[in-house]
């Protein structure tokens, strides 16, 4: 059939699922138009490249994205590679959704949801802003999950291969999305015992040693992550749940509220509402299921809001899940409005959030010309680590790209809620006292910055500071471009008017 909310046949259309991927190329075009610049788009490509450039003391992170994003970044440079690297990170969850739904026979409604997921403002903001291992953890997940569905099911051996490499990819990319991804995964292995599948403890077994092998290979990142729990991003107030998921905010969370029920029900009396031999319908709701269980409980225990990026995500494989329980037994007339009115629908989350990108793009890149012109030619000079001073961009860490382009550690300001580490937190406390409580930029700072040890500052917006293109007192100007300024300590002749904290004797 063809009927979009028809449930379709077990063959997979391949004419069909290319014109999908194509749409979703289209997407992704489109975005890249936008992102296109003269300097590097977002904010936490630059964090990236400095994880997969360096090692970083104190600090540590999944390793998948910074090493591919740092690799990217030498052959094409920062700027085109923070474009394709956003470009890429915002289709993939559509083509992930796009392929289970194509998998499963539904083809023409994995292409609308697809769509949906693939223009959502939510997903457009995650890549304005660098979110690039969270998109791409979640588009592992969906493959995961959906394949240990299968396999926990039916054996498949295929579909143990799949997860084994899908699972892999999630815990090596964002532990933000592995933690419930992993407790989702349980949840599909022990409903399978629950429902006494044949063969289901063994397989939920095989399947646990698989998913807790990365885990237990990175071990020491994890616990590294764990031990910054209640530190920074995650002490912000309530999340705006409808600024965060868009217009279809409510459309999720009744997605991600109706599914678990769903799955419930038709895990006992599935063969009442579709023919027996319908697995992969069985896998796909039991995945997406699991999934908004998971995703649901991590949300109300945290409080995360980042885990609001990924409903938009699973709340479509809600509804294509959801396709073969709600509609088929209903009147053709029936599924044919309801069809329209999908449409309809989707066309508008569609365009809303399209219209919303380039307001996203233009919030996050924090770069200018003049900042990048600077930290090129930082790049350049003989320094070591802790020697350069970023100044914040209205409390975003700039400093991020910093150290990512010129590959050394720096003391970089920021507002503390956006910093996790105690080593990245104990450095912008220093910059912080520097910049903000040394009577910057006067001579008695220079002297203090000097005794620091610090051989550069540099001020992304110099009139911030009520600074020109003419060096203060005690300081000489080393690089400017634009509004940017880079400035070095001139000599320590006059008395420091408040000595800088060490590393060491700043708390985390």
């Amino acid at each position: 059939m063809t009927d979009t909310l028809a449930p379709q046949g077990r063959g997979t259309d391949l004419a069909t699922v290319l014109a999908g991927a194509a749409a979703v190329v289209a997407v992704g075009v489109v975005r890249a138009l936008v992102l296109a610049g003269s300097v590097p788009s977002g904010i936490d490509g630059g964090n990236w490249l400095a994880y997969g450039d360096y090692v970083r003391p104190g600090s540590t992170y999944p390793p998948l994205v910074p090493l591919l994003f740092a690799r990217l970044v030498a052959l094409a440079g920062p700027t085109d590679a923070s474009m394709l690297a956003a470009c890429i990170a915002a289709c993939a969850p559509a083509l992930a959704i796009l392929g289970v739904g194509a998998w499963a026979g539904r083809r023409v409604s994995a292409i609308a949801a697809a769509l949906v997921v693939a223009t959502s403002g939510a997903v457009g903001e995650a890549a304005a802003w660098g979110g690039y291992p969270q998109l791409t953890a979640i588009t592992a997940a969906v493959v995961a999950l959906v394949a240990l569905a299968r396999y926990a099911d039916v054996g498949s051996r295929r579909a143990l291969a799949v997860y084994a490499v899908a699972i892999v990819a999630v815990v090596a990319t964002s532990h933000l999305v592995a933690v419930p991804a992993s407790a989702a995964a349980a949840l599909v292995a022990g409903g399978a015992i629950v429902a006494r599948r044949p063969g289901a403890l063994r397989r939920a077994l095989v399947a646990g040693v698989i998913g807790f092998a990365p885990l237990l290979g990175l071990a020491r990142t994890y616990a590294a992550l764990f031990a910054t729990l209640g530190v920074g991003a995650t002490t912000r107030g309530s999340p705006d749940v409808a600024g965060i998921l868009g217009p279809a905010w409510a459309a999720d969370v009744a997605l991600l509220g109706a599914i678990p029920a769903g799955a419930l029900f038709f895990a006992h009396r599935g063969r009442a509402l579709v023919p027996a031999s319908s697995t992969r319908d069985r896998a796909l709701l039991v995945a997406a299921g699991c999934a908004a269980v998971a995703w649901g409980a991590a949300f109300l225990a945290s409080g995360e809001g980042r885990l609001l990026y990924d409903f938009v995500t699973i709340a479509p494989l809600c509804a294509l899940a959801l396709v073969p329980v709600a509609v088929t037994r209903a009147p053709r007339a029936i599924r044919a409005s309801a069809g329209l009115a999908l449409a309809a629908g989707c066309a508008y989350l569609a365009a809303a959030g399209l219209a919303a990108f380039p307001a996203q793009v233009a919030f996050y890149r924090i770069l200018t010309p003049g900042d990048f012109s600077a930290m090129e030619w930082l790049a350049a000079q003989p320094y070591g680590a802790n020697q350069l001073v970023v100044a914040d961009t209205k409390g975003s860490p700039i400093g991020w790209w910093a150290e990512g382009i010129t590959g050394r550690e720096a003391l970089y300001a920021s507002d503390l809620q956006w910093l996790r580490f105690p080593s990245e937190r104990s450095r912008a406390l220093i910059a912080n006292a520097l910049l903000y409580r040394s009577g910057f930029p006067d001579a008695a700072s220079a002297t203090a910055a000097s005794e620091a040890g610090v051989r550069y500052v540099l001020l992304p917006a110099a009139s911030a500071f009520g600074l020109g293109s003419s060096a203060p007192p005690g300081w000489r100007v080393a690089y400017a471009a634009g509004d940017a300024l880079v400035l070095s300590p001139a000599g320590s002749s006059a008395a420091a008017s408040s000595a800088l904290p060490s590393a060491a004797s700043v708390p985390p």
